[in-house]
């Protein structure tokens, strides 16, 4: 990849590193349960042979927790175009009202989505575990918070040192492990579980277009029986051709009689035309064997289809 410069961010281009996009630490979260803490069974979210990344604290969700932190992230990047860098950003609430679309009066009361999400994201803590040196770190997402109401209100709030270390100091588009997220369309997709996949299915590049139930289940943070996860997950992809994002999906399994364990989406970026869309469906190469011949390049295990950080 070119050397270039970030520029300026926008919401439609926001780099996330991709430890935010293809883990569980966003998960659907049902609104009773949005300030519950992160148990121990869906504490972990990434490990491999070097690194073990666990999550502890409070659960974050996609509706406003993911958005709120990818206009953070935008910010502090853009201090890095516009001045030196700076651990402390401040975002006023009229961009805020704007993003999510609020259509009522700007007072403290009606803010307190917002203020939720922050108090969530200070409470959103992780733990990475580098093996072979035996250290482990523990830090959170942001740090202190400020928030200021009136005609010209804003929230302050400082960048914590997990942010500053998926990020580290590069200002160059030839940063790996983050992708172009756009915000806005994550933000008007109807329910958690799509927000989730669209997400996902961001990071992706075009030749992926083949994933396992399984996979989309992990990321999604779900531990359900399979019938359960079929429906949840069939129901998120069935929205997103509503919005407009999939322009059609398959479901299947290679072994004919078994329920199927695999999904095939044809996204709009690739053709919004759904003839040329079907066609698609059966012609396309599948990925998985992509994935296997890395796997096998790399020695790690052939089956796991999950993309690497």
């Amino acid at each position: 990849m070119e050397d270039k410069k970030l520029g300026i961010i926008n919401n439609i281009n926001i780099p996330m590193n991709n430890t935010l996009n293809r883990t569980s630490m966003f998960k659907p979260v049902q609104i009773k349960g949005r300030n519950e803490k992160v148990d121990k069974i869906n504490s972990l979210l990434f490990e491999d042979k070097k690194y073990k990344l666990v999550m502890y604290g409070n659960k974050l969700n996609h509706e406003y927790d993911y958005p709120l932190l990818a206009l953070i992230i935008k910010h502090w990047l853009n201090s890095r175009v516009t001045k030196n860098e700076t651990r402390t950003i401040k975002i006023y609430l009229a961009e805020i009202y704007d993003v999510f679309k609020f259509t009522f009066e700007k007072t403290a009361k009606n803010y307190q989505p917002i203020t939720s999400s922050l108090e969530r994201l200070l409470g959103a803590n992780m733990r990475l575990d580098t093996k072979k040196v035996k250290i482990k770190e523990w830090s959170s997402l942001i740090n202190n918070m400020k928030m200021s109401y009136g005609e010209f209100g804003y929230i302050e709030v400082e960048i914590g040192n997990v942010l500053k270390k998926l990020y580290g100091t590069i200002n160059s588009i030839k940063h790996l492990g983050c992708t172009f997220i756009d915000i806005n369309k994550i933000i008007l997709a109807p329910s958690e579980r799509s927000k989730g996949l669209m997400k996902f299915f961001m990071t992706q590049s075009k030749e992926y277009v083949d994933f396992k139930l399984v996979t989309l289940c992990k990321m999604l943070g779900y531990e359900l029986k399979p019938a359960r996860q079929r429906e949840y997950v069939l129901k998120a992809l069935k929205t997103l051709v509503d919005v407009g994002f999939l322009t059609t999906f398959k479901t299947f399994n290679k072994k004919s009689k078994e329920p199927w364990d695999s999904v095939r989406i044809i996204p709009a970026t690739l053709t919004e035309n759904l003839d040329e869309a079907n066609k698609l469906l059966e012609t396309l190469k599948s990925n998985f064997d992509l994935i296997k011949n890395h796997h096998r390049k790399i020695k790690i295990n052939e089956h796991n289809d999950e993309i690497p950080f």
